[in-house]
């Protein structure tokens, strides 16, 4: 895919409006862990992959360890 920007870190609405915005089409897979307890916070784009001409997000929840409202875009 040419020209795609790499939204790897971004938070996940971050990375949708550039994607949005450059007309790319992309799915959202999250990644949750089996062991522990779900996490609450603002999920993060982590890996950036392409297939079949569609850009592959995987996104995982990143807890808000220094209280500084990272769950205020919990989307």
């Amino acid at each position: 895919m040419e020209n795609c920007p790499d939204v790897v870190g971004l938070k996940l609405a971050e990375a949708s409006d550039i994607l949005d915005g450059f007309q790319i089409d992309y799915i959202v897979t999250e990644t949750i862990s089996r062991k522990r307890e779900p996490v609450q916070g603002v999920l993060r784009v982590i890996r950036q992959t392409e297939s079949n001409g569609r850009l592959n997000l995987t996104v995982c929840r990143v807890p808000d360890l220094c209280g500084q409202g990272a769950n205020d875009d919990d989307q």
